[in-house]
């Protein structure tokens, strides 16, 4: 930390080189090559929740269909240029799953999702079933949708639509499954990036994520600090640590223990549903925090009292969860994301971390939570200060939940009066700081 500090000294007085040399180190090609898909097999009628006008394509070729498509409201683009890996490789062409709500004509404000999530951030009348974000996004929440014209896509990755080891390898015509490349946070921001170009997106108002998103939020603000005029991390941090690791060394050995991983060449629709119940299970723990596990359940074991059965109702709780991921996630799938987050490094490619933060240059909130379990608030804080140093403008804010990682998806109380404040003001971070503190929620 210490060196970092000294670092931000050195870089205050020399941003505008920084930026340079930043620009010059933006991944992907300059030009793209497209073709898109429109989802034609859905009726699609728009309301005030959802894209009055959508977006206009700057580029179109030929028709595509998307790896399961997750929304009747989705649209689809491929891009067919190579995108160069941050890790080195490359997959040799793209494809973007992304949804709209609100008025194209409006200011755009991108979602980035967390590890589980998908386009789907809210309902909509063409998928009216509930957006994994549905309290926050939509008219008059803290992402309006009355205001603000938001765009979500499906990271590079996920099961979810866009191209992931679910998707066809060009080479061999087969899914990629356990071949598909290791990708970083700074990839999937580039993905976003690309589907900007497309829709001819010059600038976004705003770009908000959390977990996983705010880790793509960190990475877009940095190699791309023209894109963008604010941001919104919640439950990210700028370089995980070893702590985080190794709980997500614990969950992949889980997933490639399972006999029915085979290398992760295993066929679509089965594979290792037992080892990703236990990575889920484990990562439920922690995605929530010992407080709200002791207030919640109680201590009242029902028989049979044997190893072998669930007698615990925190027992049931987690094995419910984990049910419900397996239904919808795939194991090569949840290895490339868990691996994505392991490798999120600000400072990858530059001379220090300071220097990789250095780069970003947008109005910057971050968001921790005081029972984080996988990410620290320490890191956070770090990342403020380092901010702070380099004369950044930036707001950070401690968010008390029982909910620990997962407060960004149990606090719509806490967080909507902000994002509001952050995505509607002039001066931002006066107008955050304005906040009045609400009253601790009961746990739901």
């Amino acid at each position: 930390i210490s060196q970092d500090a000294h670092s931000a000294q050195m870089l205050a007085s020399a941003f505008r080189g920084v930026v340079r040399r930043s620009q010059k180190a933006q991944v992907g090609p300059k030009r793209r090559h497209f073709s898109t898909n429109h989802s034609s097999k859905h009726h699609h009628h728009p309301s005030h929740h959802e894209s009055t006008h959508q977006t206009s394509p700057t580029n179109t070729d030929t028709a595509f269909e998307c790896t399961r498509p997750g929304s009747l409201g989705a649209r689809c683009v491929t891009i067919n240029k190579p995108l160069k890996l941050e890790m080195g490789g490359q997959l040799d062409s793209v494809s973007i799953l992304w949804e709209e709500w609100g008025n194209s004509q409006n200011p755009k404000v991108m979602v980035f999702p967390a590890l589980s999530a998908s386009s789907h951030v809210a309902s909509s009348l063409a998928d009216p079933t509930a957006g994994w974000w549905n309290e926050i996004v939509g008219p008059g929440k803290g992402i309006d949708t009355d205001k603000y014209h938001v765009i979500c896509a499906s990271i590079i990755g996920s099961p979810f639509g866009s191209t992931s080891p679910l998707s066809k390898n060009p080479k061999t015509g087969q899914p990629y499954g356990a071949d598909f490349p290791a990708i970083t946070p700074g990839d999937l921001a580039t993905g976003h990036k690309l589907l900007m170009d497309f829709l001819g997106i010059k600038k976004a108002h705003a770009v908000v994520g959390s977990s996983l998103g705010g880790m793509q939020v960190f990475k877009f603000a940095a190699q791309y600090p023209d894109a963008l005029d604010r941001a919104v991390s919640i439950a990210a941090t700028g370089k995980t640590t070893p702590g985080t690791v190794a709980f997500r060394r614990v969950q992949r050995i889980a997933i490639m223990s399972d006999p029915e991983f085979k290398n992760g060449n295993y066929a679509h629709g089965a594979g290792p549903v037992a080892g990703l119940r236990v990575a889920r299970e484990l990562g439920t723990i922690t995605y929530r925090s010992r407080d709200e596990f002791n207030e919640r359940f109680e201590w009242k074991p029902q028989p049979p009292y044997e190893w072998k059965n669930a007698c615990f109702e925190v027992e049931t709780y987690l094995n419910a969860q984990a049910q419900k991921f397996t239904n919808v996630y795939d194991a090569n799938c949840y290895l490339t994301l868990s691996r994505c987050m392991d490798l999120m490094d600000l400072g990858h490619g530059f001379a220090n971390y300071a220097e990789g933060v250095a780069r970003i240059m947008s109005k910057m909130y971050i968001i921790g939570v005081d029972r984080d379990l996988l990410i620290p608030l320490e890191e956070q804080e770090h990342l403020f200060k380092l901010m702070q140093a380099l004369g950044k403008p930036v707001r950070f804010e401690i968010m008390s939940s029982l909910f620990g990682h997962d407060a960004f998806l149990k606090e719509p109380e806490w967080l909507n009066p902000r994002l509001r404040k952050w995505l509607d003001s002039d001066n931002p971070i006066e107008a955050t700081a304005s906040v009045a503190p609400s009253r601790r929620p009961k746990h739901h």
